[in-house]
This record gives C-alpha cells, sequence and structure tokens, in this order.
C-alpha cells in the first residue's frame, strides 16, 4: 500500500470542481445602513436570474479544465429564518451520483 505522498508523486490527478449555484428568487443585498430585497432587474440581479448565465460561463471556461463538474443548485436567503433547500432536489441527487460513477471509473481508469 503507497503512502498518500506516493499517489501525489505519480502526477495524474483527477481534478474536480464542486460548485454551489444559488437559484433563489431573491437575497437582501446589504450596503452599509441600507439594505434592500434584490428585484431581479439589471441594477438589482436576484441568484435565480444570474444563475443561467453562472452555468453557461461554467461550462465555456471550467469545463475544458477540470476532469469533472459538480454543479450544486440550490435556494437560499439571506435572512431570518434562512431557509434552504436544493433546487429540484431529485435531479441534484442524480447528477452527483452519476458524477461520483464518472470520477470512480476514471480513477479506475488511471490506476
Amino acid at each position: 500500500m503507497s503512502s498518500g505522498s506516493d499517489r501525489r508523486q505519480r502526477g495524474n490527478p483527477i481534478s474536480v470542481a464542486v460548485i454551489g449555484i444559488n437559484r433563489a428568487d431573491y437575497t437582501v443585498g446589504y450596503e452599509g445602513e441600507r439594505h434592500y430585497k434584490t428585484d431581479g432587474s439589471a441594477r438589482q440581479p436576484n441568484p435565480a436570474s444570474e444563475a443561467v448565465e453562472v452555468e453557461r460561463r461554467i461550462d465555456h471556461e471550467l469545463r475544458p479544465v477540470y476532469d469533472e463538474i459538480i454543479i450544486l443548485r440550490y435556494l437560499a436567503r439571506n435572512e431570518p429564518p434562512f431557509q434552504f433547500d436544493w433546487h429540484q432536489g431529485t435531479k441534484v441527487e442524480e447528477e452527483y451520483a452519476a458524477a461520483m460513477i464518472r470520477i470512480l471509473a476514471e480513477y479506475e481508469a488511471r490506476h
């Protein structure tokens, strides 16, 4: 059995990015004493309105760089009661499981 340092020296790592994307309908912006709910406008974009562009940029800029990208889509607001839930929870679980299987298969192929 090899040590962790031996594995790093072999030099064929699997690169994985885990990215969380908030898809909430609004959050609260804070600027000093001023606070406001985002409304989805160009001046006050909310997470849901930005999520599509964020994922497009991930596909364009990061997919070529990583062996696997895991996107965890969630709904979270930054005000009491600080609600959190998965956006399309079943889909998140299925995509995560599929990514783990692909990573394992890649690991097996490399070793």
